[in-house]
């Protein structure tokens, strides 16, 4: 009996043992995995503890720009503020330079229109321009007229070498408008056209030339004539105009203006070539032209 007792104690201290160890290694498989939980957690608020370190130094660096932005923009409102006060006193002094300005122009105008209020009584008191009289002295009835008609001559002297000079820039422009277009003429016409100049040149013949190129040509020949024929009817038309305007005029201006007496601008000068004639020879010489193409069409 004492033998089956102790075989029953050591079962029950086996069955003790067991136990403990299953608790054991439940234990420390709870140990292991609470641990590796605390190293998770720890790594996850070292991480947290960085980024949050890292957040609050970017948003300081953010304050301390924002915080020298604004005195920047303080700055620059201060000194806004003072270019400001520095442009209204400039303003002001402007103006008011501006007020001097005006009223001493405005008695400059004054002592101008008195002076010559004076100057015109001076001159209208005067009686003759060889002999001089006191400003206060009536003038000479008998000599005003005359010296009105001097004025007069002399406005109309002038007159005539204004247009003077103005026939002779015409006729001027007109031959070298004539020029141009001869020597443009002459360029053109050197290999595809077989025209005649008046200095005995002639082009090569036209069969040379290809359809297309040779089509090409002569329509761009036809459109520089037909531009020149314009500039002709323009020049004409102008020199119409001239003519009406000086038939217009009375005739003590037009004797004074043209040694003639003729109501049409003058046609021979010793000082310029004939009036016209560039405008004749630049005509003859588009027609001459005209001619040749309209010949070169038919020959096509």
């Amino acid at each position: 009996m004492n033998a089956s007792d102790g075989g029953g104690k050591v079962s029950s201290s086996e069955g003790v043992d067991e136990n403990l160890r299953r608790e054991y290694e439940q234990l420390r498989e709870e140990t292991i995995s609470l641990r590796k939980d605390a190293e998770q957690r720890l790594m996850v608020a070292s991480e947290m503890e960085e980024r949050a370190s890292e957040e609050h130094a970017s948003l300081r660096r953010t304050i301390n720009l924002l915080n020298q932005q604004l005195q920047l923009e303080k700055q620059l409102v201060a000194d806004s503020n003072a270019q400001i006060i520095e442009l209204q006193r400039r303003l002001s002094a402007v103006e008011e330079a501006a007020k001097r300005e005006s009223a001493a122009s405005a008695s400059q105008l004054q002592s101008t229109e008195a002076e010559l209020a004076r100057l015109r009584q001076c001159l209208s008191s005067k009686s003759s321009p060889d002999i001089a009289r006191s400003p206060t002295s009536p003038p000479s009835p008998s000599e005003q007229p005359q010296l009105r008609t001097d004025v007069e001559a002399r406005v109309l002297e002038l007159e005539a070498r204004v247009r003077q000079l103005n026939d002779s820039l015409l006729t001027k422009q007109d031959s070298l408008e004539a020029t141009l277009a001869q020597n443009h003429a002459l360029k053109v016409g050197f290999h595809f056209l077989p025209l005649s100049f008046p200095c005995g040149f002639r082009g090569a013949p036209l069969s040379t030339v290809s359809g297309n190129s040779r089509v090409k040509l002569l329509l761009s020949i036809l459109e520089l004539l037909l531009a020149g024929v314009n500039l002709v009817q323009i020049r004409l038309e102008r020199l119409e105009s001239e003519c009406d305007a000086h038939l217009l005029e009375p005739r003590n201006t037009r004797s004074s203006a043209f040694s003639c007496g003729h109501a049409h601008l003058p046609q021979n000068s010793s000082s310029q070539s004939p009036h016209g004639f560039a405008r004749l020879h630049f005509i003859v010489s588009l027609k001459t032209s005209h001619s040749a193409v309209l010949n070169a069409f038919v020959r096509m």
